[in-house]
């Protein structure tokens, strides 16, 4: 940014041509893959996933699990905020709970796209479940995205089965294998 007659502008980088969305956003920062979460495609697809969730709705996501306590993790949940997401992150299941505690003195509905790794994906369900059965919190599910590694995919698949009856999704909750 620089002034320029008493008014702050900022300087506006090039149009890089055959780049969009969230890949024309990654390679815009011209950051080193080590440090731009969205140059692996892995993370980049979880991303567009969280957008294509996101698209036109008033949507909060909920972001929980250990695998985003990492660096990538955090590097990825700031490159999310950086689209203008509105995010709840909360890395352990006990953190959201008192995130949806905390929600109970808003009477207005909340929508969620809880995005999770495998091992965080039915704690989370079971808060979910008890803050909305026992607490009356209106909570509505859009989705669920379940991140895993490759050789846990087929455990995914069958937690993915119990969290759509828990959670009371219509669709099947996607699983993300990296």
């Amino acid at each position: 940014a620089r002034t320029t007659g008493g008014f702050r502008t900022s300087l506006r980088l090039p149009h890089l041509p055959g780049a969009a969305g969230l890949e024309y956003h990654s390679a815009r920062r011209r950051l080193p893959r080590e440090q731009d979460p969205l140059r692996d495609p892995g993370l980049l697809e979880l991303a567009e996933v969280v957008h294509s969730y996101a698209a036109n709705r008033p949507i909060t996501v909920a972001i929980c699990g250990d695998s985003f306590k990492s660096r990538t993790g955090q590097r990825f949940i700031a490159s999310l905020q950086s689209t203008g997401l509105k995010l709840l992150v909360c890395l352990a299941p006990r953190s959201l709970a008192s995130c949806l505690e905390a929600r109970r003195a808003f009477p207005q509905q909340t929508h969620l796209l809880l995005v999770s790794d495998l091992r965080s994906a039915s704690a989370c369900a079971s808060v979910i479940v008890k803050e909305r059965e026992e607490h009356r919190v209106p909570i509505h599910i859009w989705g669920c995205l379940i991140t895993c590694e490759l050789q846990e995919e087929p455990q995914a698949l069958l937690t993915s089965k119990g969290l759509q009856r828990d959670l009371g999704l219509e669709r099947l909750p996607v699983v993300m294998p990296s």
